[in-house]
């Protein structure tokens, strides 16, 4: 759409502003993204955003200075996760926030990384600063490993000297410790080269990656160009650009987001910086680092297995048990047990048989997995996309326009997403428009899906694609059968947790614990009762409860049927396997001591046909069709 904004004349650095800074290039399946980007503050709302710039991205490590999020709350810290794992099972993220107290969510300063992807099977170790500085994670590799870490050094002096500033916060911390220069900055220079030295003892050799808002060029005595001396690194910009300088600061004049690397990698790895409002938050450019996996980390494959295709939830009750019972199961049938057992008290090694019992024990995994029930992750919906997208514009577009500050990069970025671009006078009642449109989509988000399903059917039918819209098709259905039981428990209450019995309403004739007796043949029917008691005392519950049980299910004795009563309850076992029982079938059982009704009873249950039975051999044609209607999921071994 034509944008409403005023025209004016546009500067150079506008321009400088709004365009990429290094050449992005395209990303193939050995290439690995690692970025950082100052939000200037995230919120709960804020990181589905956060995870779909990823996404659109391609990023595979996120590095975040300046949160100003509390997480050391349990729930903010648990609502990170659960939203962060809705995209990714196999996400891995570290926070970091300062230890002083906090009633609020904002808390000024902190960080965090978060790794989705291939990339998370290679993390070792992770960690935080207790003083909210830094974040870090160490990735394998085949030769020494690389730190990845992710800073935030606070300012030269406190944003508010009666406040709640990441200067302040450091302050008060470093006082606690017993320091006597309570500089933040000096302490920041000590830790990080501390924490530098303490990586490199531990790992000779290691590869090292610091990245952030530094506040501070990397020049002269600055921490970062400190740091570089050190541990020999470099400006990853400056040695790729070294004639080329811009501000990543929108209301500054110097590049202060930057990433200082081990020189010895330092050609592997490219930079490039976003333009400003690139991902439509934050006033800070984002910078990217893209590398050949091959090259830095010696290969390009993962050791282990990606978390995402696994279908096991541990929180899911029900799955955990079906998959522990079919797994017991399968040891159990291929005598697994008996053979490690066998293997284990073995004086000579058995190479073959332990070879043999692992590969057993994970087609039994497999097998116990596949049949529990798949979940299906949160799908992805344009229109949701676009509104989202169209509401962090609008957000920012306010906040700018507020402040008096440039809305041209914001602009461009409009024009590339294909956005409406608003307008200064009517942005606050657009963005109110947008907020209700959003809430009216969700309200009918059941609706909406299944229209985004049909129509996703119908233009893989009409590509020819049959097969692709008949898996649409059951999708919806499925979803559909789904949603009509949800509502189904939701009515009968299956969802609703039981809770302790705390008292019990009973007829007034029914005997207490102490006058109870075992000859006592009759309780008066609750039914029929017309006077009652209330019994509050536990262990009066627990007895009226038991001889209620009792009674009830006991009702065929204590009503006296036949099969309970003499002579039928001796000569007849519980699974019916006496001689009595077999001339029962032929119709020639004779007994004088039963009643005419019981007689009666027993001729009805002579048999009129011969019982079916299974053939002895089962030829190869009938094995064929069997294997022909087994499930595709059920996993069986001939062996054992």
């Amino acid at each position: 759409m034509v944008s409403t904004t005023p025209k004016s004349t546009v500067s150079p650095t506008e321009i400088l502003d709004s365009s990429f800074q290094g050449t992005l290039k395209l990303k193939d399946p050995h290439t690995i993204r690692i970025s950082d980007h100052n939000y200037c503050g995230i919120t709960n709302s804020h990181i589905h955003s956060l995870i779909q710039d990823m996404e659109m991205m391609e990023i595979d490590i996120q590095g975040l200075s300046e949160t100003n999020l509390n997480t050391n709350h349990y729930k903010t810290r648990k609502y990170l996760n659960d939203s962060i794992k809705k995209h990714n099972r196999a996400a891995q993220t570290v926070w970091s926030t300062s230890d002083t107290e906090s009633i609020t969510t904002f808390k000024p300063g902190g960080t965090g990384l978060l790794a989705t992807g291939h990339i998370t099977d290679r993390i070792l170790e992770k960690g935080r600063d207790t003083l909210g500085r830094y974040t870090y994670m160490i990735l394998d590799a085949i030769g020494p490993p690389i730190l990845i870490l992710n800073i935030y050094q606070c300012c030269l002096k406190p944003t508010n000297l009666n406040g709640n500033s990441a200067y302040c916060q450091q302050q008060i911390l470093l006082s606690q410790q017993g320091k006597i220069n309570l500089n933040p900055r000096t302490n920041f220079f000590i830790d990080v080269n501390t924490f530098l030295h303490a990586y490199n003892s531990n790992h000779p050799s290691g590869k090292i990656i610091i990245m952030g808002d530094w506040n501070e060029q990397c020049t002269g005595n600055s921490t970062s160009s400190k740091l570089c001396r050190e541990h020999n690194l470099v400006d990853l910009w400056n040695f790729h650009h070294p004639e080329s300088e811009f501000r990543t600061y929108q209301r500054g004049s110097t590049r202060i987001d930057f990433a200082i690397v081990s020189a010895s990698m330092a050609t592997l790895i490219d930079i490039v910086y976003e333009p400003f409002q690139y991902r439509l938050k934050g006033d800070h450019r984002a910078m990217i680092l893209q590398f050949d996996s091959k090259k830095v980390f010696g290969s390009s494959s993962v050791h282990n297995t990606p978390s995402t295709k696994r279908v096991l939830y541990s929180k899911d009750r029900k799955a955990v048990h079906t998959y522990i019972s079919n797994l017991h199961n399968h040891l159990i049938q291929h005598n697994l047990f008996l053979r490690a057992n066998i293997l284990s008290t073995s004086s000579c090694a058995n190479n073959a048989e332990a070879e043999s019992i692992d590969a057993e024990i994970t087609r039994g995994c497999i097998a116990s997995e596949n049949i529990c029930q798949q979940r299906r992750t949160d799908k992805w919906t344009p229109t949701i996309h676009k509104l989202k997208q169209q509401q962090r514009l609008y957000h920012q577009f306010q906040f700018r326009s507020k402040k008096t500050l440039s809305t041209y990069c914001l602009t461009q970025r409009a024009h590339q997403l294909g956005l409406h671009t608003p307008n200064h006078s009517t942005v606050t009642k657009d963005l109110q428009k947008i907020k209700l449109e959003i809430k009216k989509y969700y309200q009918n988000h059941k609706s909406n899906r299944v229209q985004f399903l049909l129509q996703q059917a119908n233009f893989h039918e009409d590509l020819g694609d049959k097969s692709v819209s008949k898996i649409i098709h059951q999708i919806r259905r499925t979803e559909q059968r789904t949603e009509a039981y949800n509502i189904l428990k939701t009515i009968r209450g299956a969802h609703i947790q039981s809770k302790s019995i705390s008292t019990l309403k009973v007829p007034q004739s029914w005997p207490t614990s102490e006058t109870y007796s075992d000859d006592a043949t009759h309780l008066e029917d609750p039914k029929q009762a017309t006077d009652w008691k209330e019994i509050s005392c536990p262990r009066e519950i627990e007895f009226l409860l038991r001889i209620r049980n009792q009674r009830h299910f006991g009702q065929a004795s204590t009503d006296k049927t036949p099969f309970t009563t003499q002579p039928l309850n001796t000569v007849l076992n519980w699974s019916a396997t006496t001689g009595a029982a077999e001339l029962i079938l032929q119709g020639e059982y004779q007994n004088e001591e039963i009643d005419t009704i019981s007689k009666l009873f027993l001729d009805n249950c002579t048999r009129v046909t011969e019982l079916d039975s299974l053939p002895k051999r089962v030829t190869v044609k009938d094995m064929k069709r069997r294997y022909t209607r087994w499930k595709e999921r059920t996993t069986t071994s001939p062996s054992g």
